[in-house]
């Protein structure tokens, strides 16, 4: 005969450790969003972005991954990474860094 005891015991511990690993997935993701205005659509969104060394002196650049406002602006200038620094990563929201870009 089986134990059922068992059994539930390790469902709830499968079951445990898929909600713990889907956590893990999420905080994860969340640093490296920045909620950023637009300079094109004037709109706020969240930008992933990432770092690369694009040259010999291994000088970091920033790149934007991912856009809430893409596939449409996908061929956009990518005038928000002027502010990136000016922002908090995650879901912390920084108003000063959210004023509207000034038009030229």
């Amino acid at each position: 005969m089986i134990d059922w005891t068992i059994v539930e015991w390790a469902m709830m511990i499968i079951v445990l450790l898929l909600i713990g690993a889907a956590t893990g997935w999420v905080i994860a993701l969340v640093p490296k969003h920045r909620l950023m205005r637009c300079p094109e659509t004037e709109g706020i969104a969240f930008v992933d972005v990432d770092r690369a060394s694009t040259n010999k002196k291994r000088e970091l650049e920033i790149m934007v991954r991912q856009c809430e406002f893409w596939p449409e602006h996908k061929d956009c200038s990518r005038g928000c990474i002027a502010r990136y620094k000016e922002g908090a990563s995650g879901f912390h929201v920084d108003l000063h860094s959210l004023r509207r870009f000034e038009r030229q």
